[in-house]
């Protein structure tokens, strides 16, 4: 199995749950930005899959985005998450990173990308060892923000295996 397929298998899954229109793969998170991202010199991540509403507009969208959460909840609830720590700035509702490989800086990149950018942020990993790899940053970077190290926290991210992720969104 390869990213490629996992995303497209992924995009098909969340389309259905949050309709085909709100569903991104590669989403370039500056497209028709109206805010500090559409100046064009500054870096703009581009998660593997994205899922809006999307906030745009430097925080106009927000209420859309906390709506739609609330009113799929029951996902939420079945990753974990817990609305206590979410984003509350979010530029979407979710971003997906598919990790299928091994490297320790590029999950750190993918776990601060997908924090940074959606109100939940989640790695989707394909294999064992790329799962516990991924926890093990996240729990670096979760104490890194407790002593002050890093400004953001990253306690709205989840890492999910992919079978796991799978059977959520098919079940719903």
């Amino acid at each position: 199995m390869n990213a490629k397929t996992v995303q497209i298998e992924l995009k098909r899954l969340l389309s259905a749950i949050f309709g085909k229109e709100n569903v991104y793969p590669e989403w370039r998170s500056n497209a028709r930005a109206q805010d500090w991202l559409k100046i064009g010199d500054v870096y703009a991540p581009r998660p593997d899959i994205a899922v809006g509403p999307f906030n745009i507009d430097e925080g106009v969208h927000t209420y859309e985005i906390e709506r739609t959460f609330d009113r799929h909840r029951t996902f939420f609830d079945q990753l974990g998450i817990e609305n206590a720590n979410l984003n509350e700035n979010p530029r979407c509702l979710i971003t997906i990173e598919i990790e299928n490989s091994n490297k320790g800086k590029h999950m750190l990149g993918n776990i601060i990308n997908t924090s940074l950018l959606g109100k939940v942020g989640m790695v989707v990993t394909l294999r064992d060892e790329f799962y516990n790899e991924a926890e093990r940053i996240n729990r670096y970077l979760q104490g890194a923000f407790k002593r002050k190290k890093l400004g953001h926290e990253v306690s709205n991210v989840v890492i999910v295996r992919y079978k796991q992720l799978k059977e959520i969104l098919q079940n719903i």
